[in-house]
């Protein structure tokens, strides 16, 4: 097969903000300890422009990930507890009468907001989960028959537990693909639980956390992060995985194109992390598993289409 085209002349800094974003995570590892992989995927999810689902059981550090993550990058943090008795107002906002006048005014949600954490999304019914629909895909909402626009940044960190816990709603086929990734939040070693244990200041290090990039160097580099070239024997490398996902008998015919798209876009944001101004089949591979699980064989168990879909990625030969 042809080779992986060689590094483009882009004009983005890599070595600029590959050192700056070095001290991103070295700085969130000394407060979310075991997740290094689990942080690198969760800033590629940002810088595609994507929104991501972490799943895991409670008190894996799901909650405290997110926070870090915001507070670093110097974003607007929102949280709201998904219930089976919320509201889509409750999330979007509402009209409420003036006390002086009763004139209606508008309210806004918590969604108002750059990232937005919905914690435990399996846990509010359907019509609740169908409102982020509008705001994940169009990053605006409407209230009303008024439509009111999002902040650029907008970021969906949605946590959900395991679907046999009780009180869940599985979320529809519909609203998993509106996730660009799922991302396995699993229990630490051992050793970090221990450090985790002798840390007694861990909750104030997280409070004390200061942005390290401005407003401005995040908007750079999620424009520089989509700037990634893509050759063409990577495209031709996306295509045959995609064709080997849809011709299984497991899966047929269950992948999206939008899911196509977001593996794309994602490994443009995970070399882009990586220091490089081109995607080579090392990142496609790192992306696969959190950008496709999901949306694929929703009757399975995870480990079962972990195990399927390392095969198919064996069976398709990337470029040299």
């Amino acid at each position: 097969m042809r080779g992986v085209t060689e590094p483009c002349s882009l004009t983005i800094n890599v070595s600029v903000n590959s050192s700056r974003l070095d001290v991103f995570f070295n700085t969130i590892k000394s407060v979310v300890k075991g997740q290094e992989h689990n942080v690198k995927l969760l800033l590629t999810g940002f810088f595609s422009r994507g929104h991501v689902l972490l799943e895991g059981i409670p008190g894996t550090g799901k909650t405290t990930l997110s926070l870090a993550f915001s507070k670093l990058l110097g974003l607007e943090f929102k949280r709201i507890q998904g219930t089976s008795d919320m509201l889509p107002a409750d999330i979007t906002g509402a009209f409420v009468p003036q006390k002086n006048d009763g004139k209606l005014v508008f309210l806004k949600g918590p969604i108002f907001t750059d990232v937005l954490l919905v914690d435990e999304i399996n846990r509010m019914n359907p019509r609740t989960q169908s409102a982020l629909l509008e705001a994940m895909e169009e990053r605006q909402v409407t209230v009303e028959g008024k439509t009111y626009a999002l902040s650029s940044l907008f970021f969906v960190i949605a946590t959900q537990n395991p679907s046999e816990s009780y009180g869940t709603f599985p979320l529809p086929a519909s609203q998993l693909d509106r996730f660009m990734m799922r991302i396995q939040i699993n229990r630490v070693s051992e050793d970090v639980e221990r450090k985790i244990l002798r840390d007694e200041h861990l909750r104030d290090k997280i409070k004390d956390l200061e942005a390290i990039f401005k407003r401005e160097e995040v908007y750079r580099m999620i424009s520089n992060a989509g700037r990634v070239k893509v050759g063409s024997e990577i495209e031709d490398y996306l295509i045959s995985l995609a064709h080997a996902i849809r011709s299984h008998p497991v899966f047929l015919d269950e992948l999206s194109t939008r899911a196509l798209l977001h593996l794309r876009d994602a490994a443009r944001a995970f070399a882009y992390i990586e220091g490089r101004d081109y995607v080579i089949p090392f990142d496609v591979k790192n992306v696969l598993e959190p950008v496709i699980l999901h949306r694929i064989g929703l009757h399975l168990t995870y480990q079962e289409k972990k195990k399927l879909l390392d095969e198919i990625k064996e069976s398709v030969e990337p470029p040299i």
